[in-house]
């Protein structure tokens, strides 16, 4: 059985500086902007209603450097 989740809307996105003709980049990058609660798939067992679930990650900001020689 499967147990019906209700709607959400997840808002992800970088935002990368690279200058013109350089070896290098900083981004940043978000997921879960709207820091949503919820699980991306629910199962309701057969026994007392039990409903198991994978809840996903809050929200991540997450940095990055990266130098290509």
């Amino acid at each position: 059985n499967t147990v019906l989740t209700p709607s959400y809307k997840l808002l992800n996105g970088p935002v990368v500086y690279r200058p013109n003709e350089a070896n290098w980049e900083i981004a940043i990058q978000g997921r879960n902007l709207a820091d949503e609660f919820y699980s991306d798939y629910r199962f309701a067992g057969s026994e007392g209603g039990t409903v198991v679930g994978f809840l996903q990650p809050p929200r991540e900001v997450i940095g990055r450097f990266t130098y290509r020689f």
